[in-house]
């Protein structure tokens, strides 16, 4: 018995790219605030610490962009998982046509292959567990 060969695309359902955008926006504006102040500090240090509210005020934004940054990636924590459970290979083949029909047999030849996904979220958890260096701590400062 000869198999009848169909070719055609496959979509998975769900778009997973809001919370990635809002991540890296969050960690986009973190960055720009980060260099403004940097420069405030640099620059107008005496103007910053002549008017009580400079600091209050910096003390503000940097609360709201740490929960920005708890909110976000956590946003993109779960999109991680949305994509994994999207892409697992019995899920796909239930998209499939021919994987419809009870007398066709359906299998993967490959398991998913998460690595990447799985490694950028192993290196924030290693970076939290480890000593910190002198550099995590300037990234921290510069980010928070």
């Amino acid at each position: 018995m000869f198999c009848q060969v169909i070719s055609g695309r496959v979509f998975l359902t769900g778009d997973y790219s809001s919370s990635a955008e809002f991540f890296v926006t969050i960690a986009v504006f973190a960055f720009l605030y980060s260099l403004m102040a940097t420069t405030v500090y640099v620059f107008f240090l005496n103007k910053y610490r002549e008017n009580s509210r400079g600091p209050f005020i910096d003390f503000i934004v940097t609360v709201v962009f740490s929960f920005m940054w708890l909110v976000s990636s956590s946003a993109w924590a779960k999109a991680l998982s949305d994509v994994k459970v999207a892409t697992d290979p019995d899920e796909v083949q239930l998209l499939i046509p021919a994987c419809k029909d009870p007398t066709n047999k359906c299998g993967s030849l490959h398991g998913p292959r998460w690595s990447g996904l799985n490694t950028s979220v192993v290196r924030l958890q290693e970076r939290a567990q480890r000593a910190w260096s002198p550099v995590d701590y300037l990234l921290v400062c510069l980010f928070v």
